[in-house]
């Protein structure tokens, strides 16, 4: 007579390791992938922070100099600028900006001065002066990578005059 015996496992046993296997394999690349935007997201701000950064060392040069360029920073309350350190020297870039919705302002508007290009991505910086005295809005904003949409940060910064 034949014997039936538990010796292996039966289809059905291998089946369900086999899809619990991959809800596991697909859980841990979710959360790789997630992971990484968040890693390159953070990068983006970190080169977005350090480009104002530069800016703003080049407006408090400005500042500490005895008799700084006609016209730098320009002075108009609507318009906006950037600055840029070519050599030994600092050139300041006026522009009209719209501030309040930068995914609204035309690229064209900036000139190619005020942006950093950085690969696959650039960023759109203008400073503004603000109506408190020796101080100035910086505003950068670029296009965040996948579904994060226009990244923006901003800051005010007082110029000190030694």
């Amino acid at each position: 007579m034949f014997k039936l015996s538990s010796k292996g496992d039966t289809i059905i046993e291998v089946m369900i390791a086999l899809a619990v296997l991959a809800l596991a394999f697909s859980i841990s690349y979710a959360i790789a992938q997630s992971t990484l935007v968040d890693v390159q997201n953070s990068q983006e701000h970190s080169m977005a922070l350090e480009y104002m950064d530069s800016q703003l060392e080049a407006l408090q040069a400005i500042a500490n100099e005895p008799n700084p360029p006609a016209g730098i920073p320009p002075t108009a309350p609507d318009n906006a600028f950037c600055l840029s350190t070519a050599g030994n020297s600092i050139h300041a870039y006026d522009f009209k900006v719209n501030q309040l919705n930068p995914s609204q302002t035309s690229v064209s508007k900036y000139p190619s001065q005020c942006v950093e290009d950085q690969g696959s991505y650039s960023y759109y910086l203008s400073i503004q002066k603000s109506t408190l005295p020796n101080t100035y809005k910086v505003n950068i904003w670029w296009n965040g990578l996948g579904r994060l949409g226009v990244q923006q940060e901003d800051m005010y910064y007082r110029v000190y005059i030694q």
